[in-house]
């Protein structure tokens, strides 16, 4: 998986965007990749002063890297794994990471385009703009790669040496290695459903959210003050200026930000070092990530149906996505509109219970539903309101219930019950089709 660190520096190939993982796999059960069940045992940690020299950069040779890895592995207290380690200067890293990309791209050509519709209607893309584009314009901010295809790890390095940065990044892609060894986390990730963008990034915010935690444990352990700012002033020297955290990155980023916590306080409940129980039964959706309780007391999603327009709107027309949205991407999609910052909107949408999300296309035009469950009606009511006055102050209130925003989008928000229903279009024609669909068409199914 591709590492970088904190907020801006979050990057990651489409394939992630669109995919994420359930497990059906018992505690009792779990094996590790070579088929081989049994408990963990974990590893003695080494001591402070025999791991690394006090200097802020490190001999890159065999000793180093494997006193690197072994103080991860305990730490992580996990089976010990044996994978080779490629360092790379930055082009070559940059080439990689595109190699992989335009591959996952050329095999998931048509979910991409469908994707990419949705978040040109969301206005998270420019009308013109592609996945592809946002993602490259990011690639000089990877710092490490674990591929779980060729069970390989590749890490940014040039010279002799190991910088801070670059040890921080070793133990970061480590626990990925272990985790794909002990859980095969490809696997988990490949049985989402493919536009199951919720369950993509709770399984994200799991695999991540270890990796962090752990690798900011080694550092913890391992590094002094001066080695961490260290590395933290390396981060800031390779973010180009013109980084900006638009909805779409920072849905890409969250994983990385909500996810250690997630992971912290799991350990911290359960008293399960090693996560077994979180891997055998992952969280399926954000909200059990942003509130762990939930996911510890069994959070029981409600399956939430939309009313199928296939035959409303006519000839031509295709369902193109079939997916859940999610809690945080309901509040990610109101900041986008808002301008403000996430944190603001997540306040205005607890109570998710479920949601669904479908989208349907005929040629250039698109119009997409997202119907959701919450807690109670008043809850439906303190969101639908919120949309509104949202729509309504950076958007043009056409006078029938319709918002219209740039370039070329028309939202409009209904309430029922314990439901509400989102329905955006990019084709002014087929409003007067959708005036008859109301929030009623997010039931419980």
């Amino acid at each position: 998986m591709a590492r970088t660190r904190r907020l801006v520096l979050i990057v990651l190939s489409v394939i992630l965007l669109q995919t994420g993982c359930t497990s059906t796999a018992l505690y009792a059960g779990l094996k590790t990749h070579d088929g081989k069940p049994g408990p963990v045992k974990c590893l003695a940690l080494p001591a402070q002063e025999s791991l690394l020299p006090d200097q802020l950069d490190v001999s890159r040779d065999q000793p180093t890297l494997e006193r690197i890895t072994q103080a991860t592995t305990a730490l992580r207290c996990l089976p010990a794994v044996n994978v080779p380690v490629e360092f790379l200067p930055a082009d070559a890293m940059k080439a990689l990471m595109g190699q992989a990309d335009r591959e996952q791209l050329a095999r998931k050509n048509d979910s991409t385009a469908k994707t990419e519709a949705l978040f040109r209607l969301m206005g998270w893309l420019e009308p013109t703009q592609t996945l592809d584009q946002v993602i490259n314009t990011h690639k000089s901010l990877i710092t490490g790669y674990y591929s779980a295809d060729a069970k390989k790890m590749y890490v940014l390095a040039d010279g002799p040496d190991l910088s801070a940065l670059a040890q921080e990044t070793i133990a970061h892609e480590w626990v990925h290695a272990l985790q794909d060894a002990r859980y095969d986390t490809k696997k988990q990730l490949s049985t989402v459903d493919e536009f199951d963008f919720d369950g993509s990034s709770a399984m994200m915010s799991l695999t991540e959210g270890d990796a962090v935690y752990f690798e900011e444990r080694f550092t913890r352990n391992y590094f002094g003050g001066e080695k961490r700012r260290a590395a933290r002033s390396e981060e800031e020297s390779i973010i180009p200026n013109d980084v900006t955290m638009g909805p779409l990155l920072l849905d890409l980023a969250m994983p990385y930000v909500v996810g250690p916590e997630f992971v912290r306080h799991i350990i911290d409940e359960t008293g399960d070092p090693p996560l077994e129980r979180a891997y055998a039964k992952p969280p399926k959706t954000m909200t059990e990530i942003l509130h762990p309780d939930l996911y510890l007391k069994g959070f029981k999603l409600k399956k939430t149906s939309a009313t199928d327009l296939t035959a409303t709107l006519g000839n031509g027309w295709n369902k193109t996505i079939d997916g859940t949205w999610g809690e945080f991407g309901t509040a990610n999609f109101m900041a986008s509109i808002s301008g403000t910052g996430i944190e603001t909107q997540r306040d205005d949408v607890t109570g998710w219970q479920g949601d669904k999300l479908v989208q349907w296309q005929n040629g250039g035009s698109t119009v997409a539903e997202i119907a959701t469950s919450w807690v109670d009606p008043r809850s439906a009511s303190a969101v639908a309101g919120s949309l509104k006055k949202l729509l309504a102050a950076h958007g043009t209130d056409q006078g029938d219930g319709t918002y219209s925003l740039p370039s070329n989008r028309f939202y409009r928000v209904s309430q029922s019950g314990s439901q509400t229903l989102i329905q955006m279009t990019n084709d002014p024609g087929v409003l007067a089709k959708l005036k008859s669909t109301k929030a009623s068409a997010a039931r419980a199914a």
